[in-house]
């Protein structure tokens, strides 16, 4: 019978963080370019890396939800979550957990959209 060890776990998960970085970081870069090419490609990583932990933070674990938690963070600021200018983003990322991961980030997408949309909101 074939046993891992925990060790071997982490390094599995840390290979797999690895990668999930490096397609996110391609995927801003697509959508981005002008934000990834003013940071850099580290600084972008580190954002990158800082909004998968504050993605977690806010209970989100599937990849397509924290993508798009990063989506935002480059449109609307590397703590855009905390921003007092958008106490929106905090009440929808705090629902209840009856709430699916899904359903909140389809609403905080959703709301971010329509702020795009506002002549007095927006982008940084």
């Amino acid at each position: 019978m074939l046993t891992i060890r925990q060790e071997q776990m982490e390094v599995f998960h840390q290979a797999a963080q690895a990668q999930f970085v490096h397609e996110t970081l391609l995927h801003v870069r697509r959508h981005f370019p002008e934000e990834v090419e003013r940071l850099g490609d580290e600084e972008a990583r580190a954002w990158v890396r800082h909004g998968t932990l504050r993605a977690e933070s806010h209970g989100l674990t599937l990849e397509s939800n924290i993508r798009r938690y990063v989506d935002l963070m480059f449109a609307f600021g590397h703590d855009f979550d905390m921003d007092p200018t958008m106490p929106w983003a905090n009440t929808i990322l705090e629902q209840p957990s009856q709430m699916s991961e899904t359903a909140r980030m389809d609403w905080l997408y959703e709301t971010a959209l329509a702020q795009l949309d506002e002549p007095t909101n927006g982008a940084r």
